[in-house]
C-alpha cells in the first residue's frame, strides 16, 4: 500500500478553491492517520508476540528442552579473584 502526503502545492491548491476542497484534503489526510495507525497497532501486536515468544524456553513452556537453542553457560562465581584469600577459615575450624 502506498500512502501519499499532499505537497504544499495541493495544500495551497485545496486551500484557494475554498472550504469544500479544503476539507476533502483534510478528510483525505484523516484517512491516511487512520490507515497508519491501524498499521502500526498491527505490528505492535506482532512484536508483542514475538516478544512472549522468545521469551519461552523449556523451563516456562511446554517446549522441549532441544529447542533451546545455545546459551552461555552461567558464570560459576561472581566473585573476582584476588579480593579475599582462599579457605583457612579460623570460625570453621574451631566448630570441627
Amino acid at each position: 500500500m502506498e500512502i501519499k502526503i499532499p505537497s504544499t502545492d495541493e495544500v495551497d491548491a485545496a486551500f484557494a478553491h475554498g472550504q469544500g476542497a479544503t476539507r476533502d484534503l483534510v478528510n483525505k489526510l484523516i484517512g491516511i492517520a487512520e490507515t497508519l495507525v491501524a498499521q502500526v497497532k498491527k505490528q505492535a501486536d506482532v512484536i508483542q508476540a514475538m516478544k512472549v515468544s522468545l521469551g519461552k524456553d523449556s523451563h516456562n513452556s511446554s517446549k522441549p528442552p532441544s529447542s533451546d537453542g545455545y546459551k552461555k553457560p552461567q558464570p560459576k562465581s561472581l566473585r573476582v579473584k584476588g579480593q579475599k584469600p582462599n579457605g583457612d577459615n579460623p570460625v570453621m575450624k574451631a566448630t570441627r
